[in-house]
């Protein structure tokens, strides 16, 4: 089982070779997942992780594998296959992700642990942002800013900097955020809930990285989400649908 950063849950059911995926409350939100070879499909999954924006990863474990998916099941890649080599697998069993998107498997038949690093496309991925943010600093900022709303609060969660102390969040309810204009909060962690919000306001994103030596990173990307109100009783959408992004 593994929890998302707003506390979806996500079971590997092996004997169905299926994800399962439950909200909060434990209700059904949606599942995939088949018995097979090849992408989104399973055999004995076993271990489940997910990274901080919420994406899942998979130990396919009788497919000597491990399978990336976003939080509503679609397939993004699979690294791994049978054998003793460098990389490669042998009926894995656990795993791991840190905050940087460093992947650690349990490789159970190898009688060792692998470290996956993300790849040179997954490190660039979200450095594109308003050229203001690079003038304001020298640093590479956070990535992968990723935001979902809830009732009067906002959930955002990033990818970490190496090295850095904390992070600045930086709102606005007007889109193009600069350091000067948006409102500030000093040194929030990773992930963090922006609470006492108004419902049905549009709220604009952007984080930097602070360091021991007083240096601030220049502002992720832009992203946007809208507050609304939840109502318990009616059936939940399993795909927010009050989130975009900008750059």
């Amino acid at each position: 089982m593994a929890v998302d950063f707003v506390g979806n849950i996500y079971v590997a059911d092996e004997s169905n070779n299926r994800i399962q995926k439950f909200d909060t409350r434990g209700s059904f939100l949606t599942k995939w997942g088949r018995e097979g070879s090849g992408p989104g499909q399973f055999k004995s999954p076993w271990g489940i992780a997910c990274d901080a924006l919420g994406n899942v990863y998979v130990v396919d474990s009788g497919n000597h594998r491990i399978q990336k998916f976003d939080g509503n099941g679609t397939f993004l890649c699979s690294f791994g296959n049978r054998g003793k080599t460098e990389g490669q697998l042998n009926f894995p069993y656990g795993i791991a992700v840190d905050r940087e998107g460093c992947v650690f498997v349990v490789d159970s038949g190898n009688n060792r642990v692998l470290k996956y690093v993300p790849t040179e496309e997954e490190m660039n991925r979200g450095k594109e942002r308003p050229a203001q943010a690079v003038e304001a600093g020298s640093v590479q900022p956070p990535r992968s800013l990723a935001v979902k709303a809830g009732d009067t609060e906002v959930f955002l969660s990033w990818m970490e900097v190496p090295g850095a102390q904390s992070y600045n969040l930086y709102f606005s309810t007007s889109p193009h955020i600069t350091i000067q204009s948006a409102t500030k909060i000093e040194g929030v962690m990773n992930p963090y809930t922006h609470e006492g919000l108004t419902n049905d306001t549009p709220y604009f994103y952007a984080v930097t990285a602070s360091f021991e030596d007083g240096t601030e990173s220049g502002l992720s990307e832009e992203v946007t989400a809208m507050p609304v109100l939840i109502d318990i009783t009616a059936p939940q959408n399993p795909m927010p649908s009050s989130i975009t992004a900008r750059s």
